[in-house]
């Protein structure tokens, strides 16, 4: 019975060379792993590792700096800066 199974995954798992063949776009694919959910999606508040990994996975294309530093949109089209609550 075992080797019939080995036989037959054999012949069922593609190789290498055939990877593509049932669909071609499996190479685009890219599959990150990690600890955990994202407890926060606060970069300002991020306290543990999955959270933040998943923060810079999210924010990290959406505003970009130009030669003279000043803020340029890469994916965002529009942003808006609010200041923080002074606290007394």
């Amino acid at each position: 019975m075992l080797i019939i199974v080995l036989l037959q995954s054999y012949f069922w798992v593609p190789t290498y060379d055939q990877q593509t063949k049932g669909n071609p776009d499996r190479l685009n694919t890219y599959i990150t792993a990690s600890i955990g959910d994202a407890s926060l999606l606060n970069p300002i508040l991020s306290s543990d590792t999955a959270s933040s990994t998943i923060e810079s996975m999210v924010f990290e294309g959406l505003l970009d700096r130009d030669e003279e530093l000043r803020f340029r949109g890469r994916l965002a089209r529009s942003w808006e800066f609010i200041r923080p609550l002074a606290f007394m």
